[in-house]
């Protein structure tokens, strides 16, 4: 996922930094650094889990299936 996607993601489901972190188990700083451009130093590469992670979370707040 690129950052820009994590962010869109992070928004439609109405999360905040620390929202978010809390359903991933991770820390805000944690999803604050995914979030970063590619070329910022502060860039993380998020986990190869994170894609399905967000998708589960979608689906859980639209009721889909």
């Amino acid at each position: 996922m690129t950052p820009e996607a994590i962010r869109q993601a992070r928004t439609r489901l109405g999360l905040s930094l620390e929202g978010l972190g809390r359903a991933l188990d991770v820390s805000k700083q944690t999803v604050w650094h995914w979030e970063q451009p590619r070329d910022s130093p502060h860039h993380r590469d998020p986990p190869p889990y994170l894609w399905r992670a967000m998708r589960d979370l979608e689906r859980e707040h639209t009721g889909a299936s």
